[in-house]
């Protein structure tokens, strides 16, 4: 039946060329052109319009000649392989084959000699295939592991697998500890330093290498170390302030009381007023002190309402217009109609108060100090301006820390206790605002107040 296998699919495949041909064919069916040994079982045609099928096997029969030529291409290979090349079932009629159980001229094998299990399935296969190669593709055959054609097969080798594994295993690891110390080494030192830095250690800072993520971390934590370390600095500075402003006028105060406790002085209305100044002066630190946490901590109490600043600066003029005359020293305002400002009253009336009692202190007989107010844009600037002995640059950029005076003597005379201008600059600050200083030694200094316009009406225009 070998030859009428590769027959039926020849034919098969000629209908359903012609099939397709004229359009009667679903080219998305399912297709049955299968291998002989699974498509007698499906049906080679299922699908197939039967009126198709008769008109195109009327146009393509089978010749006898293929017939025959398919035969004996079945008979050699079986031959080949050591069966014997009997066409069995073939009887076809005037062929010209060789009769059953004969052997085909040539033939080695003996004549009793038993075909393989599936020589002539295989033979078939091997003759359809050969027939197909001119219009059909070469089949993909995939082998995963070792197929029986295989002719040099190694034995497997334990030995070698393991040490490959091994070695993959090792250099794994060895990549592994390099990258690890290289991301985890700068990191114990940022946790390392941290420890030191929470124990005390204001000091420590790490090294950076590079520009990645923890080079970045490691220059964040030598910033906050330096902001740590500069404010330790500054509350230890203000503590040592405070313990120098008020160790004197204390000292004083005690002094009288165990004098007149002593009864070495008697008590007289001069020595009473004596002591009462210094109360009250160390009365008003405290309130200042008080004043510039407040500030500082953005708790100072505001109560802000549209302010007009040409009124506020003549209001300033005439309060201190008696300490201007008594020092000889000219006080006047120049200011433009300027747009009101939202502030506190009281608070920005301290504040210029405090730039003109500076002023007055810094000015010579025969000086000038003049308020200006002018506007720019969305803020109105206020300006105080004095021709007195200036402010040398290096300590300009310290007119507004706590406890600073020009004086490097710290002496009492001028009657300041450098907090000033700190608090003047929170109270601004607090307002929205800035407060900026500009001086040239021998000429003066002028301290400018930036504040924003009031968003409501409520100042000339």
């Amino acid at each position: 039946m070998m030859p009428a296998k590769i027959a039926f699919y020849r034919q098969a495949m000629r209908l359903r060329a012609c099939v397709t041909r004229a359009g009667n064919v679903d080219l998305n069916a399912v297709d049955t052109i299968r291998w002989p040994r699974d498509a007698l079982k499906a049906g080679a045609f299922v699908g197939l319009p039967y009126e198709a099928i008769q008109r195109c096997s009327q146009k393509s029969p089978s010749s006898i000649g293929e017939l025959k030529a398919d035969r004996d291409a079945v008979a050699v290979c079986l031959h080949q392989s050591g069966g014997p090349s009997n066409a069995a079932g073939s009887n076809a009629a005037g062929s010209g084959a060789p009769a059953s159980g004969a052997l085909v001229p040539g033939a080695t094998g003996p004549g009793n000699q038993q075909p393989p299990a599936n020589a002539a399935d295989d033979c078939a296969d091997q003759v359809l295939q050969q027939r197909l190669e001119g219009v059909a593709p070469e089949p993909l055959l995939l082998w995963l592991g070792y197929g029986r054609e295989t002719t040099a097969l190694r034995a497997f080798q334990p030995a070698r697998v393991i040490t490959a594994a091994v070695l993959v295993a090792v250099l794994v690891i060895a990549c592994t500890v390099l990258l690890s110390r290289r991301v985890l080494a700068p990191i114990g030192a940022l946790a390392v330093a941290a420890r030191r830095l929470g124990a005390g250690d204001l000091s420590e800072r790490v090294a950076v290498r590079g520009r990645d993520e923890i080079a970045e971390l490691a220059r964040s934590f030598n910033r906050m170390a330096d902001s740590l370390q500069r404010s330790e600095a500054a509350q230890h500075r203000m503590v040592s302030d405070i313990a120098h402003e008020l160790r004197t006028p204390l000292a004083n105060i005690r002094g009288y009381l165990e004098a007149l406790h002593d009864g070495v002085l008697e008590p007289d209305p001069d020595l009473v007023l004596s002591l009462l100044e210094e109360a009250v002066l160390q009365q008003r630190l405290i309130d200042d002190l008080q004043d510039l946490a407040l500030a500082e901590s953005g708790a100072l109490r505001m109560l802000c309402t549209p302010l007009d600043v040409r009124e506020l600066l003549e209001t300033s003029r005439v309060a201190h217009r008696a300490v201007a005359e008594s020092h000889r020293v000219e006080l006047t305002v120049e200011a433009e109609a300027v747009p009101a400002v939202d502030a506190d009253p009281d608070r920005l009336r301290q504040v210029v108060g405090n730039l003109v009692t500076n002023a007055l202190a810094a000015t010579p007989p025969g000086g000038r100090i003049t308020l200006r107010a002018s506007s720019a844009g969305g803020v109105v600037e206020i300006q105080v301006a004095d021709t007195g002995r200036g402010i040398a640059p290096d300590e300009l950029r310290h007119v507004f820390d706590r406890f600073w005076r020009a004086d490097s003597a710290r002496g009492r005379a001028t009657g300041g206790r450098g907090l000033g201008l700190s608090i003047a600059q929170g109270i601004v600050q607090a307002h929205g605002g800035s407060l900026v200083a500009e001086s040239t030694p021998g000429r003066g200094s002028t301290f400018t107040i930036v504040l924003p316009r009031a968003d409501g009406p409520g100042g000339p225009e």
